[in-house]
């Protein structure tokens, strides 16, 4: 299960499977801007989705984390010695990526686009820590949320100096009128 930071998903989902047996508890993995689509079309009563607030068209939701992501690279690579990094450095890199509808990626795509710069995506993963073990091997660098470092793998992980794209965690409901009584039950269960 990927990691879903500030939220330790299983314990949640195992809270709630306690307090609400009676409930059928579905658990969907898909990539942020389907997910928010799911809510929005009531195919899901919610999602943690890690997207850019731009994205949260037609739905409510309530941020849980918002930071700047990180450049991840193997600790030999000539980057890891720097201090921080800017995206024009980034240029001639080849990048382990996430699929074009996560959020991270998304935020990402934002960001070298609003610079003007482009970049060589050679691999393209939805397991995160996948990705880092690629980064670890010297594949590619990727940009990543700063609690990608929990891993544990041998990866240096450098700031971006000026704009960095940002990560954005949010709960997505859909409106009021809409969001069921599980759905709700769960909500309250978060950390406020």
């Amino acid at each position: 299960m990927q990691l879903v930071d500030p939220i330790d998903l299983p314990t949640l989902l195992g809270g709630f499977r306690a307090r609400h047996p009676g409930v059928d508890l579905r658990l969907r993995q898909a990539g942020a801007a389907v997910l928010v689509e799911e809510v929005r079309t009531g195919s899901l009563d919610l999602a943690f989705a890690a997207v850019p607030r731009g994205q949260l068209r037609g739905v409510d939701a309530r941020t849980l984390a918002d930071e700047p992501t990180v450049v991840a690279c193997a600790t030999w690579h000539p980057l890891a010695t720097r201090g921080q990094v800017r995206l024009r450095d980034l240029r001639e890199e080849t990048f382990v990526e996430f699929p074009p509808d996560w959020g991270v990626r998304i935020a990402a795509d934002r960001a070298f686009a609003a610079a003007g710069l482009q970049r060589h995506s050679a691999f393209e993963l939805n397991d995160v820590r996948t990705l880092l073990e690629l980064v670890a091997n010297g594949l590619g660098i990727a940009i990543v949320p700063r609690w990608a470092s929990r891993y544990g793998l041998p990866v240096t992980l450098l700031p971006i100096a000026g704009r960095a794209p940002r990560w954005e965690l949010h709960l997505v409901t859909g409106a009021d009128d809409r969001v069921s009584a599980a759905a709700r039950a769960l909500v309250e269960l978060l950390p406020q």
